[in-house]
């Protein structure tokens, strides 16, 4: 099964990545994306919510690699899979805004930062409304 393949692709690449095995990382997170494309040539990705995390993953490594730019093409990529599937106001596309917000934190893109902070709060105050819990964090 391509995806349970590439789910376990995706936790291998995340110990090279906490072991700082940026290059083993980027291996792993690419055979696993390419796992998730089918095989007709097409480009066409057969498990969507696990690309997302991938794009995210490496845009992580690009991140602690310094190449800033790169990771964040891989951010927005990750959105863009993920709202393919979830559509635009999904809990999952929030969740995405913020993992995406702490990451430009680190990387010291604080304009950019409080855009998707603010993304997903807008996002779940539309799917939650404003006194949830959910909000509240």
């Amino acid at each position: 099964n391509k995806p349970e393949l590439a789910i376990t692709l995706n936790a291998i690449a995340e110990i090279c990545y906490a072991q700082t095995c940026y290059e083993d990382a980027i291996e792993y997170y690419q055979c696993g994306l390419e796992l998730l494309r089918s095989s007709n040539g097409m480009k066409i990705v057969t498990d969507k919510s696990t690309y997302a995390r991938i794009l995210f993953n490496i845009g992580k490594v690009c991140n602690a690699k310094k190449s800033f730019e790169q990771a964040l093409c891989y951010f927005d990529n990750s959105i863009s899979a993920i709202k393919m599937i979830r559509g635009d106001f999904h809990p999952d596309v929030a969740t995405l805004h913020f993992d995406v917000a702490t990451m430009q934190m680190l990387m010291e893109r604080t304009n950019l930062a409080m855009k998707s902070f603010q993304e997903a709060l807008t996002i779940r105050q539309l799917v939650f409304g404003d006194s949830s819990e959910k909000v509240i964090e």
